[in-house]
Order: C-alpha cells, then sequence, then structure tokens
C-alpha cells in the first residue's frame, strides 16, 4: 500500500469498513516517513490497523 495506490483501492473495495481517511494519512506520513530515513512510526500503526481488523 505505501508504493502502490492500487493495493489501496482493492483493499477499500475489499473492506469498506475501514477507517479510509485515518489509513490515508497513515500511509501518505509513512511514505513522509520513508523518504526522510526515519523511523517507521506510521508503518508501525498500518500493521498494527491491519492486525486488528484481522488480516
Amino acid at each position: 500500500m505505501i508504493a502502490n495506490d492500487e493495493a489501496f483501492t482493492k483493499m477499500i473495495e475489499q473492506y469498506p469498513e475501514m477507517d479510509i481517511q485515518n489509513m490515508r494519512t497513515l500511509i501518505r506520513n509513512a511514505r513522509r516517513e520513508k523518504e526522510q530515513n526515519k523511523p517507521p512510526k506510521a508503518y508501525r500503526e498500518i500493521f498494527r490497523v491491519l492486525k486488528d481488523m484481522g488480516l
């Protein structure tokens, strides 16, 4: 999802109950962290959200 917007679009179609706005913010932050070589805080949060969804 971080590297490809299509993956996120497919996830939205499969899981419409997901908090889309929050996930978009996390993805945007994860991309920024990666570009700036910062610790992957948003990436970990994405993982936690997906885990909580049962994925």
